[in-house]
């Protein structure tokens, strides 16, 4: 463009020197001044200015014939050199618009080499006059550029990999989930690569695990991503509801792209079991979101399919992504990889075949993925029936029917932790509770006050104490189960080593109370115990401490929790028979759910629901507001220590002295 407005400059000066033949400036009508220039300096500039423009216009034209005539993968337009200028004060207009000084110039006659879209071939050759044609058209690509496009399993063009998110917790082969998918992509001849990004231990996060498969065979080696990126993932698998929930909160799941692959079961977290209240996760909530953010779905309790079929649950996820269609694998492929690991393999390709089918079949009209109806279902009783002995006759002869089921049980849990006589004071006090129920006229509802009561009762008289531990850690059923996790066979020794920590005041809990308070006084930290549970000392150690049961009720805790329990039945009893009021007894009867745990988490929570009951359920004060303003506060101050809030309830109103003085 340099070279265009110097080649203008030289045409304007020229057209300012030459001499008018028009009669312009010689009118009224001329708003130009007159110039007088002599003749023979105007001759001579013009002459000198015509031969630098000639020279300037045969060196370009020289420079175009002698540069190089082909341009490589992008379009180009003739260079400007050469071509006439546009000037905009010499378009046949009116007269109106013809004066101005405006200089802007535009370049007329370019054309582009190329007409269309950008091509993957070179223009073979750039024209060097504006005379010359220009070149064809380029035709459709070659037949090897069409090879290069394939097409994926949803049948669109595709020219990248498609990417695989795996999701799967500790112990359930999420790594050979991942070695097989690579095994069937190499089966095939197509490109795959795998990375992992290892979770955390006590359950806070699933060990993912990324995949890359290029579904084209011969194609040049393609390159490929480390880490999965949000928004690009055609396949997410998890092993569990919630992983396929944080996967859906990190924006791994979109509802254009990714296919969900995911088991309904729960398996609970760190964070869920760490609160004291119910901190479960609302597996609802994801179940209901799957449909709007992703593009499809496969959901099924796998972990149950796994069982039924002997195996891992990854064998059962591996069949149900193979089933959903969005892999570019075929099932022979998937199952030869199973073979070729050798080790278990019939027992994984039985699960295998059971995500496979489950992921092809389709769901009956009006059944929503992944959920069963888990009410119908009996629980299994956790202690056996020749446990519960006489008791469980008195609890039919006793309690009304829709107690029986709850009853037994903790009849049957109490005889296990101590012994019979223990379980029928268990049974005496609810049949109190049961008697403010029937004032408050909860036999319509199913007796809620007993119900909750008798549940939060049972658990607090089997509370958890050295001796407990001792006794469990020590029984046959629970050596059984863990040479059943490692999957031990007959023969084969298993060693268990137990990690304990106990403090000075887990130790002086069951002791005398008179000895428990002088240890208490010079209480630490505890200690940390490794002590190898199947060897000979290790056993008879815990052995011997379990052995301590029968004194269990000398010991300080066991007085302690038994007055306390005792306070607590009172205050239902006593505000239940004056107020008549069942919201109010059962509000006392939830802050049994404080007193839960072991340690310095126990000693806070029991602290906590001493508390309330000093400050709020027997001051007279706070009673004498109301039974509607007492079940407000007891609530606020029960809701704030689960929360591991400071509980703060209104402090009881002191008196103030009166003072009389004399007049005068």
């Amino acid at each position: 463009m340099a070279g265009a407005r110097l080649q203008l400059r030289c045409r304007q000066r020229r057209r300012r020197l030459a001499p008018r033949h028009d009669g312009a400036g010689k009118g009224p009508q001329d708003h130009h001044r007159r110039r007088r220039v002599h003749a023979r300096a105007h001759a001579a500039r013009a002459a000198r200015y015509g031969a630098e423009a000639r020279f300037r216009r045969t060196r370009r034209a020289h420079a175009l014939r002698h540069r190089r005539r082909r341009v490589h993968r992008r379009p180009r337009l003739h260079p400007p050199v050469g071509l006439s200028l546009a000037h905009h004060q010499g378009r046949a207009r009116s007269a109106a618009h013809r004066a101005g000084h405006d200089r802007r110039q535009r370049l007329r006659r370019l054309r582009p080499v190329r007409r269309g879209g950008p091509r993957r071939r070179a223009v073979p050759e750039l024209p060097p006059h504006r005379g010359d044609p220009e070149p064809d058209r380029l035709g459709p690509p070659r037949a090897r550029d069409k090879a290069r496009r394939h097409r994926n399993v949803r049948g669109c063009a595709m020219t990248r990999p498609i990417t695989i998110l795996v999701a799967a917790l500790g112990g359930e082969g999420g790594g050979v989930l991942a070695d097989w998918l690579i095994e069937a992509a190499l089966h095939e001849g197509f490109p795959a690569q795998k990375t992992s990004i290892p979770g955390v231990s006590q359950r806070t996060g699933a060990t993912t695990y990324y995949v890359e498969i290029f579904p084209e065979k011969g194609a040049r080696p393609p390159v490929m991503a480390l880490v999965p990126s949000p928004g690009g993932i055609d396949l997410m698998a998890a092993s569990e509801l919630v992983e396929a929930g944080r996967a859906m909160q990190n924006a791994f799941i979109t509802p254009e792209r990714t296919t969900l692959v995911a088991s309904t079961h729960r398996v609970y977290a760190t964070s869920e079991k760490m609160l004291p209240t119910d901190g479960r996760y609302d597996a609802e909530k994801i179940l209901e979101a799957v449909p709007k953010v992703a593009r499809k779905a496969v959901l099924c309790d796998m972990s149950r399919m796994a069982r039924g079929a002997g195996t891992v649950i990854n064998a059962v996820l591996f069949g149900a992504m193979a089933g959903s269609g969005a892999l570019p694998l075929s099932r022979e492929a998937c199952e030869a990889a199973i073979r070729g690991a050798g080790k278990g393999a019939e027992a994984s390709l039985r699960g295998f075949a059971a995500g496979y089918a489950q992921a092809a079949s389709p769901l009956p009209a009006g059944e929503r993925a992944g959920v069963r109806d888990d009410s119908a279902e009996t629980p299994t009783p956790t202690h056996p029936p020749e446990s519960r002995g006489s008791e469980s006759e008195r609890v039919r002869r006793e309690f009304p029917e829709p107690l029986h089921a709850l009853l037994e049980e903790a009849v049957a849990r109490l005889v296990d932790y101590q012994d019979a006589a223990y379980a029928d004071r268990y049974l005496d006090r609810v049949r109190g509770v049961l008697a403010v129920d029937r004032e408050a006229g909860g036999e319509p509802g199913g007796w809620p006050l007993t119900r909750e009561a008798a549940r939060l009762l049972a658990l607090w008289m089997s509370y958890e104490d050295v001796i407990r531990v001792a006794d469990l850690k020590t029984r046959a059923s629970r050596f059984a189960r863990v040479r059943q996790e490692a999957a031990a066979k007959d023969g084969q020794i298993v060693v268990v080593t137990d990690y304990l920590k106990p403090s000075a005041n887990e130790i002086a809990d069951i002791l005398p109370p008179a000895w428990a308070e002088r240890l208490r006084k010079k209480a630490g930290p505890g200690r940390a115990v490794k002590l190898p549970t199947s060897s000979v000392a290790g056993f008879l150690a815990l052995r011997l401490l379990a052995a301590l049961k029968p004194l269990r009720r000398k010991s300080a805790r066991f007085i302690e929790e038994q007055a306390l329990i005792e306070r607590w039945l009172g205050a239902i009893k006593r505000l239940g028979f004056a107020a008549l009021d069942a919201e109010l007894s059962l509000e006392i009867v939830q802050c049994a759910r404080l007193v839960r745990g072991y340690g310095e988490t126990w000693r806070k929570s029991r602290a906590a629901f001493v508390r309330i009951l000093d400050e709020l359920v027997e001051n007279e004060q706070a009673v004498s507001k109301g039974a509607d303003a007492l079940k407000a506060v007891i609530r606020s101050a029960r809701n704030a220590a689960l929360a591991y809030e400071e509980a703060k309830p209104a402090p009881a109103a002191k008196g103030m002295p009166v003072i009389w003085m004399k007049q005068g």
